[in-house]
């Protein structure tokens, strides 16, 4: 994971996703347990992957100088919408304005949502402990809810972007790398988490939105065997449409964690998630040859 932040601090594209069936533990992977926040450290065994990493990324700034600026989105995708989980200003609950240094609030971004961009916050921090403050914000705004199958499923992507860089173009966005870290909502069976009415729908959207990854990284398998320039469709969901630039740009680097469950109920899942893992062996990124958006 390291090797990711390293990319990212270089200027480069690097993301990690978490993808497996609802309830294998994406989620506690990724995040860790919901009590860690601003005033964990990482000796905290409660931490997850994504504060680590975050944890890294400035570790190694330091190590570096401590020259580059780093902003933050977190943003979720939710019956194929784009929600922004942070907020500007007037947004956040009054206690992070105290962890927060002052003028954090860096306006908006935009991301990707069929043919038009939706404005999601970004904010400027300083230290792990900032971006550790946001996180947990933004986890408690996640849609989650109960359904036969987990007690608390997360019917939504989770994505939270850091950028780094020294300088702003002229959109106001910093010119640098970017990390994304992606927290995938679960596959699951309708036959077995009994889903009607919203869970129905929130249900097909996720299998929709792993469907278009799936297909996006069977095209980009094609093309590192050589295929001659098959078309990789990222346009078709919002979830790939908002991956894209950072699957499609050169040099990127990308590491997926799939988590499985060991009960027997869930064997069908955990096969189709051992599956998944085996065609991502088969990927090696190389340059696109067209932007995603």
């Amino acid at each position: 994971m390291e090797g990711l932040a390293e990319s990212a601090l270089d200027g480069a594209h690097a993301c990690v996703l978490c993808y497996g069936a609802s309830g294998s533990g994406k989620t506690h992977t990724m995040l860790g347990l919901p009590e860690f926040d601003e005033h964990s450290t990482l000796d905290d065994p409660g931490a997850g992957i994504l504060p680590r990493l975050v944890g890294a990324v400035f570790h190694r700034s330091r190590e570096l100088g401590g020259q580059l600026h780093f902003r933050v989105s977190i943003f979720e995708i939710y019956l194929d919408e784009v929600r922004d989980l942070l907020g500007a200003q007037d947004e956040v609950p009054a206690g992070l304005h105290g962890v927060l240094a002052p003028g954090s609030y860096r306006g908006d971004t935009r991301i990707p949502q069929g043919s038009s961009h939706v404005p999601v916050a970004q904010w400027e921090v300083t230290s792990p402990t900032e971006a550790w403050a946001l996180l947990g914000w933004a986890r408690r705004r996640r849609v989650s809810a109960v359904t036969a199958i987990h007690e608390h499923s997360s019917r939504s992507h989770l994505l939270i972007r850091i950028r780094a860089g020294v300088g702003e173009a002229l959109d106001g966005e910093l010119q640098g790398g970017e990390l994304v870290m992606v927290d995938l909502a679960g596959s699951e069976r309708l036959k077995r988490s009994l889903a009607e009415g919203l869970r129905l729908r929130e249900a097909q959207t996720i299998s929709a939105g792993l469907s278009a990854l799936g297909n996006v990284i069977a095209a980009l398998g094609q093309r590192s065997r050589g295929a001659p320039r098959p078309h990789v469709p990222y346009r078709d969901n919002v979830l790939t449409r908002a991956l894209g630039r950072v699957l499609a740009a050169p040099s990127s680097k990308v590491s997926v964690i799939c988590t499985v469950s060991p009960e027997e109920a869930d064997r069908s899942e955990t096969i189709a998630t051992l599956d998944f893992a085996q065609r991502l062996q088969c990927v090696e990124l190389v340059t696109a040859a067209a932007a995603a958006e």
